[in-house]
Parts: C-alpha cells; structure tokens; sequence
C-alpha cells in the first residue's frame, strides 16, 4: 500500500517486531471463528490463507498485515469490505479495471450475496484484494493472473443473470377454409352437389370451434345488376339457412350479396357464366 511500502525493507525489517507481526501471528491461529456469520467466517479463512502466503511464501510483511488486519476484523464478525483502491499505487488504467471490478462485487454483495452464497462471496473479496495488492508491485504476472481469475470466477457465481423470457410460442396463422357452391342460372336452389358441400362445410366450421363463417354471393351478368344483386343474396341466404339447419349458429355467419360486380370470369354484359353463378362460403 502507498503509505507503508514507501518505507522500504528497514521498515519492513523494524515491522517485524512491532503489532503487525502480532496481528498475522493471531490470525495465523484462528482457524474456526466463534462468532459472526457464515459470510465473516468463510472471510475470515480466505484473509488468513492470503496473509500466510503474503508473509511465508512472499516475505511481503506489510500487506501481510494489512490482509492480517482485515481477516482479524472478520473473525470479531465485523463487516469488512474490498480494498478501497485509493490506499494502493496503481496506474490510471488498472485503477479504472479495479475500480469497475470492485462496482460489480460490491452490487453483488449488496444485493445479499453475503446471505445466500457466503463461501464464494468470501474467495471472491479476498480474490479481488489479492489482485489489487499483485497490481500494485506489477511484476509477478502469474500471481495477477491467478487472483484475478480466482475473483472472476467467483464473481461470476455470484452474479444471478437476468433470466431472459422466453419468447411466446409464434402463434399459428389463422387457417381459412374456402368452399364455392356453384348454382343454377336464374337460381337460388341447392342442388344435390350444392348440399353435399354444405355438409362438408359444417362440419370444418363445427370442427374449428367459434370460427366465424362468410357467406358471399355472386351472380352473372345476363340480368339487370340491380336484379342480380338480389339473387346473389337469395343464394347466399339459402346457403346460411342449409347451414343453421346443420347446426351452426347464426350469429356465426355474415351474408355478403355482390351480384355481378366481382365476377370469376369477366364476361361482357348479358352473358350466362356458370362459373360466376356461385357462393363463396369462407371458415376463419
């Protein structure tokens, strides 16, 4: 940390015998804390780990005892947060990664982490001062990767993604059923081929539950068109009624009478089509 190790090894040396080494020594022999949470136990443990490889393995007196330092406030159940990046002497750029770093294991902390996952709450706040403390000295890059992969992990555990719906079923388009019912000229009686698609009719209809049925009728062009409009909807009405004798509901059908106006085959004025004499009868 800044104001500590600008006191070089002398310091280090006199550190020695003074409360720091005290402070690792005890934490060194606090192996189950009697008191605090799950969260500050499990912290405790992964500071003693950190300050024993800091002062065995890496004679790093000094943040040995700041790590010492933080894992004894744990076994008291104090509540102990990450290293605050502002104590450590750090480039603008890894200050700014830490400090995003940091953010986000604060969110998950706060967002109850410390309750519902206090083990991999713990490896990650510890994980996350390592990196902290291997960024400053910058030289050991193994050491940086490994604290900071064991913090990315563990965060990464930590952090409940946000479940993403997922998306409704794609409705299937509306199927539509179509009929035509062809007639006789000058006629709006079903004849026997007439009924037997009638039949057909109704049952698809009955068959589709609440379908709605449209009933449109036509008519050729050798009458007047006034006249004709009216025998359009004489057939197109004989088809509903055929229908509601087979059992569909009324309120299910709508009648449309376009006489000679769309024909299916385009005829000049007077002239018999059969094929223009029809209902067209649509289930959807």
């Amino acid at each position: 940390m800044k104001s500590v190790k600008l006191l070089g090894v002398v310091a280090g040396l006199a550190f020695l015998s003074g409360c720091g080494a005290l402070d690792i020594d005890a934490l060194r022999g606090t192996t189950a804390p009697s008191q605090g949470t799950a969260f500050t136990k499990a912290l405790t443990t992964e500071y003693r780990s950190l300050t024993i490889f800091e002062a065995d393995e890496m004679k790093d007196w000094p943040d040995a005892y700041t790590f010492a330092a933080k894992g004894l406030a744990a076994s008291r159940g104090e509540n102990v947060l990450p290293e605050v990046l502002t104590n450590w002497s750090l480039t603008p750029e890894k200050a700014q990664e830490l400090g995003t770093a940091r953010a986000k294991l604060i969110q998950a902390l706060d967002a109850n982490a410390r309750t519902t996952k206090p083990a991999i709450a713990a490896k990650a706040q510890a994980a996350f001062d390592c990196w902290v403390e291997q960024e400053e000295e910058a030289f050991q890059l193994a050491d940086i990767a490994s604290c900071r992969g064991t913090f990315e992990h563990a965060l990464a555990q930590l952090v409940t993604p946000v479940a993403t719906p997922a998306p409704a079923p794609a409705q299937p388009a509306a199927l539509s059923k179509n009929f035509i019912i062809y007639f006789a000229w000058d006629s709006a009686r079903l004849d026997a081929a007439a009924l037997r698609i009638i039949d057909e009719a109704s049952a698809s209809a009955k068959a589709t539950g609440n379908a709605r049925i449209t009933i449109v009728g036509h008519a050729d062009r050798s009458g007047t068109p006034e006249y004709n409009t009216r025998l359009s909807l004489r057939r197109a009405d004989a088809v509903r009624s055929a229908l509601v004798a087979k059992g569909i509901a009324t309120e299910r059908t709508s009648v449309t009478a376009l006489g000679e106006t769309e024909p299916a085959v385009p005829t000049a004025d007077g002239v018999r089509e059969a094929r223009n004499r029809r209902v067209e009868l649509t289930i959807r």
